[in-house]
């Protein structure tokens, strides 16, 4: 989702300096047909959303929009309100949008070796699901961009629901690709998961979070701390360990 956002988004930043040069009451309607451009790129469609511009073309407001990717972990990414982009000279400092969904595309999970913790984690099967999107965040790991932040982002798999993430928020940090989330909320009534952690590079992925049981009040201690570490997820057998 990040390499592609952020590509649309370099288009809110081409329609800013394509404004220097014509009428500046026109910015907004310029800079809707500018971004056009650059979500028709091979394998990428998407519905082409209206754009305005601040007076002092600092930032930039999208309307909601959808696109669909040919190919790779993720098949559909859109917005449901409207999604605002800082801007910072020719670059794209930050994205702030209040809901979103990602839609990734089923896959099968390769042969794993995990340690003990891993297995017993497995009988309980939630471990899958973990493995799964560790490796699909790896796979779409992108070197700097703009922070990126969400109140609420859905994210699906093949269509269904598996969890919302709240206050998610992306960085880049020393090579990592880091995304964050104060409450990871998924069909469980029992298991309740806190202060989600996840960082990755194509080849590696450290995932932390908090596990509470029933719904926890403010203040209240976890009832354990999960560690997920993966390695060679490039390869055909990555490693994983689970650790409390």
């Amino acid at each position: 989702m990040a390499r592609k956002v952020g590509k649309i988004l370099l288009g809110v930043v081409g329609a800013v300096a394509v404004l220097g040069v014509v009428a500046y009451a026109l910015r907004d309607a310029i800079a809707t047909a500018f971004i056009g451009r650059f979500l028709e790129e091979p394998g990428v469609r998407c519905t082409r959303p209206d754009v305005r511009i601040d007076l002092s073309l600092t930032s930039a407001t999208l309307a909601p929009l959808r696109c669909s990717v040919a190919d790779g972990p993720i098949a559909t990414w859109s917005t449901q309100s409207p999604l605002r982009a800082d801007l910072d000279g020719w670059s794209v400092r930050r994205i702030r949008v209040a809901r979103a969904t990602i839609d990734q595309r089923e896959r099968a999970l390769p042969e794993v070796e995990s340690n003990t913790l891993g297995d017993i984690a497995d009988l309980f099967g939630f471990r899958d699901e973990l493995l799964k999107g560790m490796i699909d965040a790896s796979e779409t790991f992108m070197v700097g961009g703009p922070v990126m932040h969400c109140d609420r982002l859905v994210m699906k798999r093949a269509g269904k629901v598996e969890s919302v993430l709240r206050d998610f928020h992306r960085t880049f940090e020393r090579g990592w690709d880091r995304t964050r989330a104060t409450r990871l909320e998924s069909e469980s009534e029992i298991v309740q998961i806190r202060d989600y952690d996840m960082r990755v590079t194509p080849r590696r992925a450290e995932l932390r979070f908090d596990v509470h049981f029933g719904q926890p009040e403010r203040g209240d201690r976890p009832a354990m701390q999960v560690r997920i570490e993966g390695r060679g997820l490039n390869r055909k057998r990555p490693y994983f360990s689970l650790s409390l």
